[in-house]
């Protein structure tokens, strides 16, 4: 299954601070936009994301350097990207591998962050949505040994945020 079809809607803006701001501009700027993750950008390019287990972290090892801290010294950095036609388990493994809650979207430049929830309600709606479901619609051993992949996938990414 292609990431662009299963997505109830593509990213369409880039929310994002640069790598300078201060991490409790980048806070607030998270809070006011309510997203969960946010693009770290040099320049017009994406350079990471934050997401609040970041922040957290910060608080966690170094509470009185907070106010201190910039978003380049806290982002997750050298992400791959993610475009409509990349597949879904592609975009699980790499958000498995490289320990992060969003990749950027790209197409013809960055349109955003694709994150677990936007993977979990695409996959959701696919299910509920397709007549016979992912496992009931295929025909071919392949087809099924991919398709029970794709399901264990989705599986460690729930208990991997706590579902």
């Amino acid at each position: 299954m292609l990431l662009g079809a299963m997505l109830k809607r593509a990213p369409e803006r880039l929310i994002a601070v640069s790598e300078d701001t201060q991490l409790n501009a980048v806070y607030d700027t998270m809070r006011a936009s309510k997203v969960k993750q946010i693009a770290v950008t040099k320049g017009d390019k994406v350079v990471g994301i934050i997401d609040y287990e970041n922040l957290l972290d910060a608080v966690m090892i170094s509470p009185h350097d907070y106010n201190y801290l910039d978003a380049k010294d806290v982002m997750k950095k050298d992400l791959p990207v993610v475009t409509a036609s990349s597949s879904v388990e592609e975009v699980i493994d790499l958000m498995i591998k490289a320990g992060t809650s969003a990749l950027p979207y790209v197409g013809g430049g960055v349109k955003g962050l694709v994150s677990r929830a936007d993977l979990l309600g695409g996959i959701d709606a696919f299910v509920t949505t397709e007549p016979r479901g992912i496992i009931e619609s295929v025909k071919t051993k392949s087809e099924i040994a991919i398709s029970n992949t794709l399901v264990q996938k989705v599986f460690k990414l729930l208990s991997d945020i706590g579902i």
